[in-house]
């Protein structure tokens, strides 16, 4: 593959390690391939654990010969000494690059897009002389606080979970330090030095793609200055349409069944657990609720780190043995408990389901938000608090009542009440079919994402014909 002026731009995407950071990167190649013809896509991933990543990759891609696969070789994650998520998804690219540099010297895009935890490949754009992108598969305001982030570690001192008033975001709303995503709250920590080093290189970037819409963080996108352009081109999810054709998953005849939006669907996303005890409280809330539901249930923490199956590490453990004794039996008339995995986007978009119980990763919110259902917001870690934040104080499509990320144990009759709260709640159950409406328009044709990744595309098309010329 190339990038002459015969085959148009030839986009190298780069995705991180993880489902939460390697789906979106294959929707948006997906998205991208679909608006124009006149462009390919080289697509670098991780192999993982988990048992659906060929299905994510394959099922994000257009079938057709516009997009080529390429696995990197995988690494050792033993060797791999550091308790933050984002830290070793950083490590596990750094120790992956001598593999993408050899391919994408002998492939020569003309462009690189990469996940934020893989900025450490700029500088093999910078030996190719390309532009390169960050695809930001978070919020806005995320984005905001990272850029700003190496400037608060200058300005404050000691702790951040130690000052007495909220962090200032300059263009954003202040953020509350319990609040601060991982692994802000500990400055002592490794993870933090990897985050930093995350927030430096993302400024190095030609320019950050970012999976959102224009409206939807308050304060629009006044980013910081100088900073990256910044380009809105959300919300990218994949459709239903996308979805294996060979089967349809019994879920999904079980919702069937069910009245019209009366349905609880509980779901932690590809890698949020609870503690044995809290999936006991849950258990029980869910059970003291009244509501039908629909949750898709984990193994608990063995380490007490909520993020613990984001690796893939607890696929072989049965969850089900460790609900309560009797809770199957007492609920089966009204719920229903799947192990480890369901289609969620189909899920999502059945009419039977009424509100999403979710840890507020933002693939889950922006496909919760594109379905039109309200939230009930249980974030566990990452950014995902900051999310919620918005979701709840910003938006209004949910609540934010059920903070596990405190390290606290949410008690059942929290949850009960939560439940009955968000099912009862006209006003947000409104919002979230207007923000599904607003999605839809941003990314159709015409709209404002619509737009801003058609005028994305033509600097890179500017930029490949410049770059033809210099291996000519």
């Amino acid at each position: 593959m190339g990038s002459s002026t015969e085959s148009g731009v030839h986009l190298a995407v780069v995705a991180s390690l993880g489902v939460g950071h390697m789906k979106p990167l294959a929707v948006f190649s997906n998205r991208i391939i679909s608006l124009r013809a006149d462009i390919h896509v080289t697509f670098f991933f991780h192999d993982t654990d988990t048992n659906d990543t060929d299905d994510i990759v394959s099922s994000s891609s257009p079938p057709h010969d516009a997009i080529r696969l390429v696995k990197l070789p995988p690494i050792d994650q033993s060797t791999i000494l550091t308790d933050s998520v984002g830290a070793r998804i950083t490590i596990t690219n750094i120790r992956s690059l001598p593999s993408l540099r050899a391919s994408l010297l002998a492939s020569r895009p003309s462009v690189l897009v990469v996940d934020f935890f893989a900025t450490d490949a700029f500088d093999v754009a910078r030996e190719l002389d390309i532009p390169k992108y960050v695809y930001f598969t978070s919020n806005l305001w995320a984005l905001a606080l990272m850029l700003h982030s190496p400037q608060l570690d200058k300005d404050i001192q000691g702790e951040y979970v130690a000052q007495s008033e909220p962090i200032r975001v300059p263009g954003f709303r202040s953020i509350r330090a319990v609040d601060l995503p991982d692994p802000m709250p500990d400055r002592e920590g490794e993870g933090y030095q990897w985050y930093l080093h995350t927030c430096n290189r993302l400024k190095e970037a030609d320019g950050i793609l970012v999976n959102t819409f224009e409206g939807l963080d308050d304060s629009g996108s006044v980013l910081l200055s100088p900073a990256p352009p910044v380009f809105l081109v959300g919300p990218l999810i994949r459709s239903a349409s996308e979805m294996s054709p060979n089967r349809r998953d019994e879920c999904l005849t079980w919702l069937d069944s069910q009245p019209a939006e009366s349905v609880l669907f509980v779901s932690f996303g590809s890698g949020g657990t609870l503690s044995r005890e809290q999936t006991t409280e849950l258990a029980f809330g869910l059970e003291m609720s009244g509501k039908r539901f629909l949750w898709v249930c984990r193994p608990p923490t063995r380490t007490g780190d909520s993020a613990e199956a984001y690796f893939g590490g607890l696929q072989s453990d049965d969850p089900l043995k460790y609900l309560p004794e009797g809770f199957m039996e007492r609920t089966r008339r009204v719920g229903l408990v799947v192990p480890n995995w369901v289609p969620q986007v189909e899920i999502l978009g059945h009419t039977a389901v009424g509100v999403f119980l979710s840890h507020c990763g933002w693939n889950s919110t922006l496909e919760s938000m594109i379905a039109g259902k309200p939230m009930i917001a249980w974030p566990l870690y990452s950014e995902q608090c900051m999310n919620a934040v918005l979701l709840s104080e910003g938006i209004g499509m949910a609540v934010h009542g059920l903070k596990g990320k405190e390290g606290r144990v949410v008690k059942r009759e929290e949850i009960a009440e939560l439940v009955n709260v968000v099912f009862e709640g006209k006003v947000m159950r409104d919002k979230a079919k207007e923000m599904s409406g607003r999605a839809v328009v941003a990314v159709g044709e015409g709209g404002t994402s619509y737009k801003s990744l058609l005028q994305v595309f033509e600097q890179w098309k500017i930029g490949s014909l410049n770059y033809d010329k210099i291996l000519r």
